[in-house]
């Protein structure tokens, strides 16, 4: 098994809507489109997640939301490349609560490209277990940027928060991280302060069910306090 990532965009992207999206879901349908003409490529894996895994966030069922075009994402590629439908897999999965909670969903992936329940098992929580050893590293290095700069005077960091797909994409964040380390100033992304042991404010508990919603306002916290 060979995972292929687009690395450029197509540019006839308005060619293929007939209504209007978001700008994230027009990089989503021209790199899509790119990907198109790879003749290489089996299957699409899109899946339709319906909750993240928030460290330390709210359990309650639908309170760590995804966009609903970025779950949605399969079913529109679907639409506006119907040529590539059966190629696009789109399990349903949520991870509210760990990454380990999709199990169920990779395993009738697994079923449908011909792998035994033993054999996706293994692969998944071996796919788990990377992921958390991502974040505990992501949160590694911020621990150290963020000690390292407290023991300096007058040293600027500055922090970057949106979504994933708005603030790290330099296809959407108009290279304004870089326009900012170009300057000499240190630029770090949210995601990389700890804040699994830092509350959510009490009157945001009861309405904020996106997961990118929960993670910001914690950090922003963080952020204020330092």
């Amino acid at each position: 098994c060979r995972i292929i990532l687009a690395d450029t965009m197509a540019d006839n992207v308005s060619t293929h809507l007939e209504t209007s999206l978001c700008y994230p879901a027009h990089i989503s349908i021209g790199f899509f489109n790119k990907l198109c003409t790879n003749k290489e490529i089996d299957y699409f894996f899109i899946p339709h997640v319906k909750e993240l895994y928030v460290p330390g966030g709210i359990k309650r069922r639908d309170f760590c939301s995804t966009c609903n075009f970025s779950r949605g994402e399969a079913y529109y590629l679907r639409q506006l490349f119907k040529e590539q439908r059966e190629k696009i897999l789109c399990p349903s999965v949520s991870f509210n609560g760990g990454w380990e909670k999709g199990i169920d969903a990779f395993l009738s992936i697994g079923k449908k490209l011909g792998f035994s329940h033993k054999e996706t098992r293994a692969a998944f929580y071996k796919g788990v277990r990377v992921q958390y050893d991502f974040e505990k590293n992501c949160m590694e290095i911020g621990r150290t940027l963020l000690q390292k700069v407290h023991s300096q005077q007058n040293k600027v960091v500055i922090v970057i928060f949106g979504r994933p797909y708005n603030a790290y994409s330099s296809k959407a964040n108009k290279g304004i991280p870089r326009k900012f380390t170009s300057r000499g100033y240190t630029v770090i992304p949210y995601e990389m302060i700890d804040y699994e042991n830092e509350p959510i404010d009490k009157e945001h508990a009861d309405f904020m069910t996106w997961e990118a919603g929960q993670r910001i306002l914690r950090v922003a916290r963080i952020v204020k306090r330092d």
